[in-house]
């Protein structure tokens, strides 16, 4: 679907609408540095740390896991 609609506003000279109209479609990460914080992470480095990793995680599933599968992995990292 993000390509063609990409590719159909480049043909059309609307490289522009068709990337906003992509981020528009684009799934959100559901998690934020808050959620770690309200676990017990101290404020800091780890936080950015963390969020990148859980991420990665995210976006290797195909952006299919939610918040709650995303706090257990998290978790289950923490006691491993």
């Amino acid at each position: 679907n993000a390509h063609r609609l990409l590719a159909l506003a480049e043909a059309q000279g609307d490289g522009q609408i068709a990337a906003a109209e992509i981020l528009n479609d684009a799934p959100l990460f559901p998690i934020q540095g808050r959620d770690l914080l309200a676990l017990g992470v101290p404020k800091g480095q780890k936080i950015g740390t963390y969020l990148q990793l859980l991420e990665e995680y995210w976006l290797a599933g195909d952006c299919q896991a939610d918040k709650g599968n995303l706090l257990a992995f998290f978790a289950a990292l923490q006691h491993s």
